[in-house]
């Protein structure tokens, strides 16, 4: 039965981890800012997710969210060098 709890704390640890990493990129990007590090993080944590067998659902909206908001960024200030 403690496993059980070591996995949901895991899993509620990853989820506060992205949850911050989401959080300071959307900061970025309200200010005008790509956040382009904060993605490379995130894209991170999801794989690690999917490689130990957590759930990552919630993060790949986020990371989608963010890159598709870098994106946006990169084609608007033809900044290649991110990607």
């Amino acid at each position: 039965m403690s496993d059980q709890f070591a996995d949901l704390n895991k899993q509620l640890a990853f989820d506060y981890v992205c949850h911050v990493i989401f959080s300071r990129a959307e900061s970025f990007i309200i200010e005008g800012n790509p956040a382009y590090d904060s993605e490379k993080a995130l894209a991170y944590v999801v794989e690690l997710m999917s490689e130990w067998g957590y759930s990552n659902t919630r993060a790949i909206g986020q990371l989608e969210a963010i890159r598709q908001e870098n994106d946006y960024m990169r084609e608007m200030y033809g900044d290649d060098d991110h990607e």
